[in-house]
C-alpha cells in the first residue's frame, strides 16, 4: 500500500468505531428495508388495479404509511444512539420525538411527514441524547447511589424518570423563554441542512465518493463498509423522498438515491467487475475457474471472487478501468436522467437485484431505463476490453 492510500484510509478505518456515525448508518439500514417493502407493494399492487381494474384502497394505505415514515426514523436513530451509549432508549426516544414535534411547530409551514422536516428527525435525537446525558450526570451526583434506599431496578427506574421529567421541563421553558432566538437557530440550522442536501445531490461529490470506493476496494479493504457510514444514510433519505414523490405525497425529486447508487457503482458487483466476466466469456475462456466461480454471484452483484481470485485488489492491469468503471456509469446515468432519457430511480430497491430487473422496478416500469442501463453496462465491458485481453495474454 502507498503512502498516499494509507493516510486516506487510516481516519476511515477509524471512523468505523464512532458510535454516532454507526448509529446512525444503522438506522437508515432499517429503514431503507421498509422503504424496499413499501416500493415492492406498492408497484404490485398499481399492477393489480391494472389487471383486475379495482384498487384495493392499498395505495392509500400507503400513502397513510408513509407519512409516518419520518416519526418512525426519528424513533431508530433514538434506539441506536441510545443503544450504543448505555442509555435509556424510552428516554432517548420519547425526548426525541418531544423535541421534534417542538421543533415542526415552530414553523406552520412544516409538515410531520414532509421534505422540510427531515433536518429536526436528524438532529432531535442527538440533541435528546445529550440533554440526557448531562441529566444523568447531575443527577448521579445530586442523588449519590449510596444513598438510594430502593432495589436497584427501582433507583434506575426513578432516576430515568427524573431524567426524563427534567429535560422535558428544561427544554419547554428554555424554548418559551427564548423563542425569537430558537427560531433563529431553526432557521439557521435548515439553511445548514439544506446545504448539505445539496451537497449530496452534486454528482461532482457523487463521482468522488464512487472513485474512493473503489480505490479502498484496490487496496484490499471493502470499500463500502468504510466508506458507506459517510455517505449511505443520506442516499436512503433521498430514496425516502423520491418514494414519497411516487406515492403522491412529497413534492421534490432526487437524481442521486440508494437505488441510483447500487444501479452505477456496484451492478454485478463492486467497480461493474461482471464486465471483465462477460469479456472472458466472449474470448472464450468461460472454462477458467474464476468465471464458473464468479458467473452466478456477480447476476446478484457480488464479486468477492473476482476481487480476490482474479484478483482485482493490487492488479495494475485492472487499476485504471476498475477506478473509472463506476465514474464513466455514474456519470452516463446522471445525464441521461437529467436530460429525461431515463427515469430518476423513485422506488427503493434490494441492492442484490440484477441488472435490468433493478431499473425496471426503481422507474417504475420504464423500459427506456432499462435499456440505458444495459448500454451503459456494454460500455464498461468495452472499457474494460483492452485490460482483459493483457490479462489473457499473461495467462497464456
Amino acid at each position: 500500500m502507498d503512502n498516499h492510500a494509507e493516510k486516506l484510509l487510516a481516519p476511515l478505518l477509524k471512523s468505523q468505531d464512532n458510535a454516532l456515525l454507526k448509529a446512525y448508518h444503522k438506522a437508515h439500514g432499517n429503514l431503507l428495508m421498509g422503504l424496499i417493502l413499501i416500493s415492492l407493494t406498492s408497484l404490485l399492487s398499481q399492477g393489480v388495479t391494472r389487471v383486475l381494474g379495482h384498487d384495493f384502497g392499498m395505495i392509500t394505505l400507503l400513502q397513510t404509511v408513509y407519512r409516518y415514515l419520518n416519526v418512525f426514523s426519528l424513533i431508530l436513530i433514538a434506539y441506536e444512539l441510545a443503544s450504543n451509549s448505555d442509555t435509556s432508549p424510552y428516554n432517548s426516544v420519547l425526548l426525541s420525538l418531544f423535541i421534534f414535534f417542538l421543533s415542526i411547530n415552530a414553523f406552520d409551514k412544516i409538515d410531520a411527514h414532509s421534505v422540510l422536516a427531515y433536518p429536526f428527525v436528524m438532529i432531535a435525537p442527538l440533541i435528546s441524547q445529550g440533554l440526557i446525558q448531562i441529566m444523568t450526570f447531575i443527577i448521579e451526583k445530586i442523588i449519590p447511589q449510596e444513598s438510594k434506599k430502593f432495589p436497584d431496578k427501582i433507583n434506575s427506574l426513578i432516576s430515568e424518570l427524573l431524567v426524563f421529567m427534567i429535560s422535558v421541563l428544561l427544554v419547554f421553558v428554555l424554548v418559551h423563554m427564548f423563542k425569537y432566538q430558537f427560531v433563529v437557530l431553526i432557521s439557521l440550522y435548515l439553511d445548514v441542512a439544506s446545504s448539505i442536501f445539496n451537497l449530496y445531490q452534486s454528482v461532482w461529490v457523487f463521482l468522488i465518493i464512487l472513485f474512493l470506493l473503489n480505490y479502498i476496494w484496490y487496496y484490499g479493504f471493502h470499500g463500502d463498509q468504510v466508506l458507506s457510514l459517510w455517505f449511505e444514510p443520506m442516499l436512503i433519505i433521498f430514496t425516502m423522498f423520491n418514494l414519497g414523490k411516487w406515492l403522491g405525497i412529497a413534492d421534490h425529486t432526487y437524481i442521486i438515491n440508494a437505488s441510483f447508487y447500487t444501479a452505477f457503482s456496484g451492478v454485478t458487483g463492486s467497480g461493474i467487475t461482471g464486465a471483465i466476466i462477460v469479456n472472458l466469456i466472449l474470448k472464450k475462456k468461460k472454462n477458467l475457474a474464476i468465471v464458473k466461480s464468479s458467473m452466478v454471484p456477480a447476476i446478484f452483484n457480488i464479486n468477492e471472487t473476482v476481487m480476490f481470485g482474479l484478483p482485482i485488489v493490487g492488479n495494475k492491469i485492472f487499476k485504471v478501468p476498475f477506478l473509472l468503471a463506476p465514474i464513466i456509469a455514474g456519470s452516463l446515468a446522471y445525464l441521461a436522467t437529467s436530460v429525461g432519457l431515463m427515469k430518476p430511480y423513485m422506488l427503493a430497491v434490494p441492492w442484490y437485484f440484477p441488472i435490468g430487473l433493478k431499473s425496471l422496478i426503481a422507474t417504475g416500469g420504464h423500459l427506456p431505463s432499462v435499456l440505458i442501463e444495459l448500454g451503459i453496462f456494454l460500455t464498461i465491458v468495452l472499457l474494460y476490453l483492452p485490460a482483459t485481453l493483457k490479462y489473457i495474454r499473461e495467462l497464456d
